[in-house]
């Protein structure tokens, strides 16, 4: 079984799917398209512009805005925030589950019906291929069978355990929006009211 080092898994609890839509910007619902090159067959995947930032400083997808000017503005074609790229740094997406499944790090009575999608600048990095391939692994499970989606869960999670696990011991600054990528919040942030799911 899979398990967070005893150092810092007591400062951390399942997130509610309440939690997981709150962190993030948008539904991701398919496996990236090689070969795509315009923003609008990028829609609902993990390159997604509207979901985890502009490709392009003060730029949206589309072209139609760019530069300081439009900062802040979202773009009424494209739907992409005017912002530098290192929103692509703090943007999550998620992937809901057609069905609860257990979490791989707790017991079989611990259930998740949503996924956050760690920010753009995680998967999409030199050493991101093996994260973005889980996601799209978990993305394609959802349609078949449960004990597809447990397994590509798991092997998600077995993705992102090393990587957190290095972040936390070092103390860097991304272990906690990693940690977020487990599906897991600290103990200090309160769940929301009617976090059932």
């Amino acid at each position: 079984m899979l398990r967070l080092p005893t150092a810092f898994a007591p400062g951390y609890r399942l997130a509610t799917a309440r939690e997981v839509h709150c962190w993030s910007f948008g539904l991701v619902t398919s496996a990236r398209r090689p070969g795509t090159n315009s923003w609008d067959q990028r829609l609902g995947t993990l390159e997604d512009e509207r979901i985890f930032g502009p490709l392009r400083d003060l730029e949206c997808a589309c072209g139609r805005y760019r530069g300081a000017v439009n900062r802040g503005m979202i773009c009424d074609r494209c739907g992409v925030k005017v912002a530098t790229r290192e929103e692509r740094q703090r943007r999550f997406g998620h992937i809901d589950l057609p069905v609860p499944i257990p979490h791989p790090l707790g017991d079989e009575t611990e259930l998740i019906d949503a996924v956050p999608v760690l920010p753009a600048a995680f998967s999409g990095s030199s050493k991101g291929g093996g994260l973005a391939r889980a996601y799209e692994d978990l993305l394609e499970a959802a349609g078949r069978s449960r004990g597809e989606l447990r397994g590509s869960l798991r092997r998600l999670v077995e993705e992102l355990l090393p990587v957190v696990t290095f972040a936390h011991e070092w103390g860097l600054g991304e272990s906690s929006v990693l940690v977020r990528g487990l599906v897991l919040a600290s103990q200090e942030e309160t769940a929301p009211p009617d976090a059932g799911g």
